[in-house]
Order: C-alpha cells, then structure tokens, then sequence
C-alpha cells in the first residue's frame, strides 16, 4: 500500500468470532485523515467512518458517522490545543436516533477531566428538532468563547503596563534564561507522554529515539556542552512509528529553546539525532 494508506485486518475463532478490517488515509502535509472500520461479530456488527480535518496548527475537527445494529449516530468532535502542547480541550456532540449528548474533556499533563452532559435521554422517545438545534448551539460555543477570550487575554496582556515595561527592560541574556527555563519545565512535564510512547513502539519495534540533542556541533560532530537534549520532545511526537515535527523553527518546539543571541557569531543550531 502507498505509505499514506495505512489497512489492518484482525480476526478470531472459536467462541468470540469476530473479524475487523480498518482502512486509513492520511495527508503527508498537513493533519487531515480519512479511517474506515468494519466489524463484524455474530449477530452484530458496526459499519463506521471517521474524517479528520486540521485547518491550522492546534485546532482539530472529527466528524464521525456510524451505522450499526443498534442504529445511526454521529460525533462531532472539535479539539483545540494551546502553544505550548500541554493543554487540550476536547467538545464532542454525541447524536443518535434517541439520545443526544454532550461531552467535555480536559487534558493536562496526562490528566483527564470529563464533564458529560445528557441533553436527551434514550427513555424519551426521538429527538425534537428545537433540542438538536440547541445542542448544535452548545457544542459550536465553547471553542469561540475560549478563543474570544484568549484573544481578550493576549490584548490586555499587552496593552499592560507592567508588561511593557518588563519587555523595555528585559535584556536578550535574561530573555534568553527564560526561555531556557521554560524549555526544560516542558521537558519534564512531557516525560511520562515520551516514555509511553517508548513503550508502544518498541512493543510493535517501531521507532524509538534514543538520543537527541539540539544545539551547536562542532567540526568533529561534538555537542557543544550547552546543547540541548532533546530526546524525550521528538519521542513525544512519534506517532504510528513516524515523527511529526512542524515547519516551524525548531528552537519554537515543544521542550526547545533558542542556544544564542540572535547578534552572537556563532554557529548555526542543528538537531542530532
């Protein structure tokens, strides 16, 4: 198969038949994906699709249509993630031909926070028209309303006077040791996501990282002592075997910082890996 399609094919005998083919479709340039699943069980059995669409960097849309013998139902699932990685919003509408839900999830550092709401029980017979329309509303409100008030936070943070007078002050040293600061709090708290991923790839003996520094290397191929190690940042994003790293500079990744000041004759940062 091309690499962007991806099929498995999974199958039992014996008391719990049971036979699943999976079929997915993923855009090597940007985050959007198609999956297709079948399962077929004795007396059951579930036809579903699964489309995913990535407009920009850190917001995310799935819509999710399936079919089985209990009937129809459709998620809509919209994620938001904040810059620095750490932080995702997840806000799913749940429709089927007698229920209707909401569902907000909160991930933190590998904690989950979940907040179900049931809009419409199953008991209640089918859904009326007003309360579909109502929780259309629900779920399109909280992803404008954060954005609304990020974009309110980062205008009064800079229209503050405090933070004018830090940014006048401030001096490409310290600016510098902040960031360095900042990177390696990152580090460690996406250790435990690196040392997940560890385990899954080399229970499938995929793509594991075992070493990564970022920084400036000299004639020989030596790191510089103020490199970076950057091992568990690009083992974070190791996904189905392959490494997702953005365009981005990488002094602007996750766990990363700048290793000079920008009017500093020096060599040119590379990542090593």
């Amino acid at each position: 198969l091309p690499r962007p399609l991806r099929a498995s094919l999974a199958g039992s005998i014996g008391s719990e038949r049971h036979l699943s083919l999976s079929l997915t479709k993923t855009s090597l340039s940007c985050g959007h994906s198609a999956r297709l699943n079948l399962n077929l069980q004795p007396g059951a059995g579930e036809l579903g699709v699964k489309l995913k669409y990535k407009p920009v960097k850190g917001l995310s849309m799935k819509l999710i249509p399936s079919l089985s013998h209990q009937g129809w139902g459709v998620q809509a699932i919209c994620t938001k993630g904040t810059s620095d990685g750490l932080t995702k919003l997840h806000w799913g509408l749940q429709v089927r031909a007698r229920s209707l839900a909401l569902r907000l999830t909160l991930c933190r550092c590998g904690l989950r926070f979940v907040l179900p709401l049931e809009l419409w029980p199953e008991a209640a017979g089918p859904i009326p028209i007003s309360e579909l329309g109502l929780a259309l509303l629900l779920w399109a409100a909280p992803p404008l309303i954060v954005r609304l008030l990020h974009g309110a936070f980062l205008a009064l943070r800079a229209l503050s006077p405090k933070a004018k007078a830090s940014v006048a002050s401030g001096s490409p040293v310290q600016d510098l040791a902040a960031e360095a600061a900042e990177a390696a709090e990152q580090r460690a708290l996406i250790a435990n996501e690196a040392a997940r991923r560890r385990r899954e790839e080399e229970a499938c003996n995929g793509l594991v990282i075992l070493s990564a520094r970022y920084g400036c290397f000299s004639d020989n191929g030596s790191a510089s002592p103020d490199s970076l190690d950057v091992t568990n940042p690009l083992m974070a994003k190791v996904k189905n075997s392959q490494l997702h790293i953005s365009a981005a500079p990488k002094s602007s990744l996750l766990g990363f910082c700048r290793r000079s000041q920008p009017n500093e004759a020096a060599r040119e940062p590379q990542l090593a890996i």
